[in-house]
């Protein structure tokens, strides 16, 4: 019983400091026209609400992208959830 509650307490710690951190585009470095049509692509979709599926090769920045996009978008006040999906099955 102690270990659940415990557990829960992490979650609840990581699950609050997700919610309070705010991001947009300052933690994107770079001035390539790449990142920059990247952000004009944030831009665009972020107010219109659709799901929208991040990908690329491990370290190229995301979570960043994701945590802009949510940023913009009319859900930043709500919680962003991350999936991580190399950890879903593809059969």
């Amino acid at each position: 019983m102690r270990s659940l509650e415990e557990r829960l307490s992490r979650e609840n710690l990581y699950l609050r400091e997700e919610v309070e951190s705010s991001h947009d585009f300052q933690g994107v470095i770079g001035c390539s026209e790449a990142i920059r049509a990247a952000l004009a692509q944030i831009e665009r979709v972020a107010p219109t609400g659709a799901t929208v599926l991040v990908v690329g090769e491990t370290g190229t920045g995301k979570e960043l992208a994701v945590r802009s996009l949510h940023a913009l978008s009319n859900r930043r006040d709500g919680i962003l959830v991350k999936v991580a999906c190399a950890a879903i099955p593809n059969r």
